[in-house]
């Protein structure tokens, strides 16, 4: 059983593989590869406890690539079997900023407009960190 963002991550990676897309951990995959998924048909017609424990997934992915690019931390609980409470208690930190990737995933489910990769970027400004964005 995954009790960690880590190893949450490293199965999302290798399923996502699988299916065509690229989750190698990179800053590049946060940038083009995030919108897709959550965009896509496979995703969107899940009922709610299926997105909610594959948004834990897809946290645990987005926020284990900042940790190791841009030397952060996992910061609460992070939890696969009670992922609405990751919205709460799980986030990433960076040079003493807070990144929440759960509850970026949730806005944009629930409407919010713009892209994660817009999110992601106006976060990377905030900690003077956004030349290591890709620009595409």
């Amino acid at each position: 059983m995954i009790t960690d963002p880590k190893s949450a991550a490293l199965e999302l990676s290798e399923k996502m593989n699988k299916e065509g897309y690229t989750l190698d951990f990179s800053m590049k995959s946060l940038s083009e590869e995030i919108d897709k998924i959550i965009i896509s048909p496979n995703y969107l017609n899940q009922n709610e406890d299926e997105v909610e424990k594959e948004e834990a997934f897809l946290s645990a992915y987005i926020g284990e690539t900042l940790v190791q690019n841009l030397n952060g931390e996992w910061v609460g609980e992070f939890s696969i079997t009670e992922p609405f409470n990751n919205f709460y208690r799980s986030s990433v930190r960076i040079k003493g900023k807070g990144f929440n990737p759960t509850a970026i995933l949730s806005y944009k489910r629930n409407g919010s407009k713009g892209t994660f990769r817009k999110e992601l970027r106006s976060f990377l400004k905030e900690i003077n960190e956004q030349d290591k964005l890709p620009s595409i």
